[in-house]
């Protein structure tokens, strides 16, 4: 990151999303797209059976199943329609794993834990984005990881936006932000934001008993129901989004809202 570039965190200190009640993320989760959720509910389960491959699996059938989640998780959400691994068999109820070596990434791999060894999957092919690999860690981990693609994160940054002082200047910020990681990618430190963010809203009371998981479909129902405005006006129209939702099962549709358009904050999209 370049040195005239701030870091998100540095722009939007990770905090509570406090305009969120438990009502309105089970409304939000709710109106989950039915065709992400199957496709989503497939990841899960292929997650459940490699870990229950590496407590009574052979080597190659670990791998099979590492190589079943990745491919899953390769084609989630993509532009292209996503391709589904086909009827699965029932996954069983197992714990998440231990940290483990993923099959097939070395002796010497650091690894993979919920919050260590991410890294790795930026040389595995077709997952060298952390959208992407946040998939994967969300589907082994549900209890410490969450998707975090373009439109969670948008929607974070719009809910807390409020809570910092000189918003114009911070847009002016998000936006070089967004320019930079248009060009790179969002790193490791991209995703642990937005998990703070998502740990301190669930410590907050009354969201108890939310998980992850529907935390994460609210953000991204609330993004996709918001009309694509610049950062200081979004922040307001996705708080009044937040507000209104326990009786917005219908989608309001704009001629600029992100469903029609790939841009946020006056910037393209980086997914």
């Amino acid at each position: 990151m370049t040195t005239s570039t701030r870091s998100l965190a540095v722009l939007v200190p990770p905090a509570p999303l406090s305009a969120l009640t438990a009502l309105a993320v089970d409304k939000l989760a709710a109106i989950y797209p039915p065709s992400v959720r199957v496709r989503a509910d497939d990841i899960f389960s292929l997650a459940r059976l490699f870990a229950a491959s590496l407590n009574t699996g052979t080597p190659a059938e670990q791998a099979q199943r590492w190589h079943h989640l990745l491919m899953a998780a390769g084609n989630f959400k993509r532009q292209g329609g996503s391709i589904r691994i086909g009827p699965l068999i029932q996954a069983p109820d197992v714990p998440p794993p231990r940290p483990f070596v993923p099959p097939g990434a070395g002796a010497g791999s650091v690894p993979l834990g919920p919050n260590s060894g991410h890294e790795y999957f930026l040389t595995v092919k077709g997952l060298r984005r952390l959208p992407t690999a946040s998939v994967v860690l969300a589907a082994l981990w549900p209890d410490d990881n969450l998707i975090a693609d373009r439109r969670d994160l948008n929607a974070a940054i719009g809910l807390l936006l409020p809570t910092v002082s000189g918003i114009e200047d911070v847009a002016d910020g998000l936006r070089a932000w967004f320019r930079h990681r248009r060009r790179v990618g969002i790193d490791t430190s991209d995703f642990d934001w937005l998990r703070r963010v998502a740990r301190a809203t669930l410590s907050q009371p009354g969201l108890g008993g939310v998980s992850l998981l529907s935390l994460e479909r609210a953000l991204f129902m609330l993004d996709k129901r918001t009309p694509q405005i610049a950062w200081p006006e979004y922040s307001i129209e996705i708080a009044r989004q937040a507000e209104l939702c326990p009786g917005c099962q219908v989608l309001r549709r704009t001629p600029h809202s992100l469903g029609c358009s790939q841009t946020v904050g006056g910037e393209a999209s980086l997914w």
